[in-house]
This record gives C-alpha cells, structure tokens and sequence, in this order.
C-alpha cells in the first residue's frame, strides 16, 4: 500500500480537491504523533466517508477494521467497502470512546447563504448530524463516551431571525443530555 505522502500527491493533482486538503494531512499527522508519543493503544473499529479519495488518504494512514460510505449504512450494519460480500459488518457495541465528526457545510459562517431562514435545515447534508448522529448515539450500544467535532457556526443561530444554535436545539437536550 503507498504511503500517506504518495496518496496526498496523488490527491492534489486530483480536479476535484483543492489544497485545503494539505491542511486535513497536517491534522493527520498531528494526531497520528500524539497517539504515538503518548503511548495510545487504539482499534479504529468503523469509520464512514461518502469522498473516495478522502477514503483512500485514511485507509493509507490508519488502519481500520470497517469502511462504509456513509453514517447511515455504517449505522446499519450494511456490509462495508473492506467486506462487500459478508452479510453485514456490525458496529462496534460499547466501546468507550466514539470519535466523530458531521459535515460542516450546513453549519459553516464560511457559506454565503448560512444566515438565510431555512438555510441550514433545508442542506442536503443537514440530516448527517440531526438523523445519522443522533440515531449513533441513542443507539443502546453507543459507546460510553463521545467527542463530536463540528465547525463554530454549529454554537451560531441558524438564521438571522433566530436565536436558537444548531447546538442548542432542544432535541440534543431531550434525547442526548446536556
């Protein structure tokens, strides 16, 4: 398999990326070295990544025991990339830690329409984090802790006439807790 460095070369030349994803390799980097220096011992049980060549820059950099193209058939258990033809890949069930992140193009200050009335809410990827997630975490075998990560426009109103965040939404408070 190529290393990291080959597939990030390989990946900007790609029309479809832009440079930014220099800035996703950094993180990487960043994180593959602290789990490293602080002794870290982890199994990347699942992950989910609709981008075949995002896909293709983390399987060159992490090993990971199941790859699905998105949240919601890794929610489901259908079978992953890695294993097309097993009946089902199960997610994991209790694990202790669950580390995940939604898209942030519903949420971003970044997007020119972001503050519009039913802006966020009518995106196409706005169901990722309010039905995907959610049905992840009130899961009964979700795991014991979560770390979500998301964009600051996500603790921002989503519109100019509301004061309510994505964040702040009642459901996360009903269903989640505090």
């Amino acid at each position: 398999m190529p290393g990291w460095l080959d597939v990030l070369d390989d990946m900007l030349t790609d029309s479809q990326l832009d440079s930014s994803l220099a800035e996703e390799a950094d993180a990487c980097r960043s994180d593959s070295d602290a789990e490293q220096a602080l002794g870290i011992e982890f199994v990347a049980a699942a992950t989910s990544e609709p981008c075949e060549p995002f896909r293709r820059f983390m399987l060159a950099n992490h090993k990971v025991e199941h790859v699905h193209p998105t949240f919601a058939e890794q929610n489901a258990g259908k079978p992953c990339i890695l294993h097309p033809r097993s009946p089902s890949c199960a997610r994991p069930v209790n694990a202790d830690l669950g580390v995940f992140g939604t898209p942030c193009d519903p949420f971003s200050l970044q997007r020119g329409k972001r503050f519009h009335d039913g802006s966020v809410k009518q995106h196409a990827l706005y169901s990722v984090t309010f039905t995907d997630a959610l049905n992840f975490l009130l899961d009964p075998g979700a795991p014991k802790a979560v770390i979500m990560e998301q964009v600051e426009g996500f603790n921002e109103p989503e519109s100019d006439s509301e004061s309510e965040t994505p964040m702040n939404r009642q459901v996360w408070k009903n269903e989640v807790g505090p």
